[in-house]
């Protein structure tokens, strides 16, 4: 009966073989949820200027499904709502050999403008890992298309990893930049940009049920608008030195909870810009991650 269908029916063989491997590997499921007001608002087509940094507030969101297959295979695949990669969905498949792996995909904006309800795109990276020693990575993506017409977007993502191992402590250096440039309605073109520097401590212990992961950087925000037809362009700038945290927690042996948290510990506009007096700015998320049998 195999052999039979196996001859006559090999894309349901196929298909079957497909479902039984999937059924034999768990499957990890990630869901977050939060707020944060570190951000221009997407929304305005004036310049702020000669004025304060007041925050927007916008909404975090991220369901993610990752599955390891084997040493060689593993796949992932996520729908987002970033702050300012807006909506999103990729999926990528990461292929490893020895201390070297690489990965790519789909990435796909969603709905993001009216005129443009799907955006497609791309995303590779390389990456180097020695366990328990050393590793590093390299990762991009951008949707595709230019601006051309009204409702246009290109979103673009990058980031640059080294990091080490030292005993209980997971040392992790970054450089991450996202941009997202949009036309708007008559002659405006908008873009909005996240420069970040980034060091974290993942910090772990065996038997211990929960690990901390603490973040301190430097990041900088910026919002561009484009005159065409005057051929004039203004930027507004605001900096940040952040310090964040991540609490990760064992409640069984397949479930995790996830809570995080981030706030500025100085910041500060760049002339003319002026931070709003008492103003707050803050990120902040839960969630958790379930191990599908």
């Amino acid at each position: 009966m195999v052999k039979n269908m196996m001859t006559k029916r090999p894309f349901l063989f196929a298909a079957l073989c497909l479902s039984a491997v999937l059924r034999l590997n768990a499957m990890d499921l990630t869901v977050l949820g939060g707020l944060g007001n570190a951000a221009f608002d997407d929304k305005s087509v004036v310049p702020v200027g000669n004025g304060e940094f007041e925050g927007k507030l916008y909404p975090l969101a991220r369901i993610q499904l990752d599955q390891t297959f084997s040493d060689f295979l593993a796949l992932s695949g996520a729908l987002e709502r970033d702050p300012v990669l807006k909506n999103r969905f990729w999926a990528e498949a990461r292929i490893s050999s020895g201390v070297f792996s690489v990965s790519a995909g789909p990435l796909f904006g969603l709905f993001n403008s009216g005129e443009n309800g799907i955006r497609p795109g791309i995303q590779a990276g390389i990456h180097f890992d020695i366990p328990g020693i050393i590793f590093a990575a390299l990762n991009a993506g951008s949707t595709f298309g230019s601006l051309k017409s009204e409702g246009d977007y290109e979103a673009r993502h990058g980031r640059l990893e080294f990091g080490f191992w030292l005993p209980n402590i997971i040392n992790t250096f970054s450089i991450s930049e996202k941009n997202y440039d949009s036309r708007e309605t008559g002659n405006l073109d908008a873009g909005n940009r996240i420069l970040r520097y980034q060091y974290s401590a993942d910090i772990y212990a065996k038997n211990i049920p929960f690990e901390v992961i603490v973040n301190f950087g430097y990041e900088t925000l910026s919002r561009t608008m484009s005159d065409r037809a005057a051929s004039v362009s203004t930027e507004d700038v605001y900096n940040i030195i952040f310090l964040g945290a991540e609490t990760l927690l064992n409640v069984r042996p397949n479930l995790r909870l996830i809570f995080g948290a981030e706030t500025p510990v100085y910041s500060w506009g760049k002339k003319p810009l002026t931070k709003k007096d008492k103003l707050v700015l803050f990120e902040a998320y839960a969630g958790f991650s379930y191990t599908i049998e």
